[in-house]
């Protein structure tokens, strides 16, 4: 029998869910799979007092991120609602990072209404390198 080797961070389908060309979903593992947890924790709409969560077998999982999108805001405004809807959510559901600095970026482009923000996270037991990204849409 083979040595099973075992992945740093587990092993797990990428999000957003994306198709391999195989019939099946691209997978990952190590860093790569940690960000995309972590945009999967951010991306998917979270609990707050008047509705449940999107995902009904788990109504609690979730940040309240999305309820920023589309919203006509002053960006510092954002940062602000933005740092709240983060804040306890790295620290609940995702133990094998802890949560970094959260900062509002706009890309250049044509309609200049793009904005998102990026969370650096730092994985736990990795003391190297640069904290990791990911970026998290706020207006579309």
């Amino acid at each position: 029998m083979g040595e099973t080797v075992r992945e740093e961070f587990g092993r797990g389908l990428l999000w957003p869910l994306q198709r391999d060309g195989k019939g099946d979903f691209q997978n990952a593992s190590g860093l790569t799979i940690l960000g995309a947890d972590i945009r999967m924790l951010f991306t998917i709409r979270g609990p707050s007092r008047s509705i449940p969560g999107e995902l009904p077998w788990r109504t609690d999982l979730g940040s309240r991120l999305g309820a920023l999108k589309h919203r006509k805001l002053a960006d510092p405004v954002i940062e602000a609602l933005s740092a709240e809807a983060t804040m306890g959510v790295m620290q609940k559901w995702e133990r094998r990072a802890r949560q970094g600095t959260l900062s509002m970026t706009k890309p250049d482009g044509p309609t200049g209404t793009t904005r998102r923000l990026e969370l650096t996270y730092h994985p736990v037991g990795r003391r190297t390198g640069p904290a990791p990204v990911v970026a998290l849409p706020v207006k579309e």
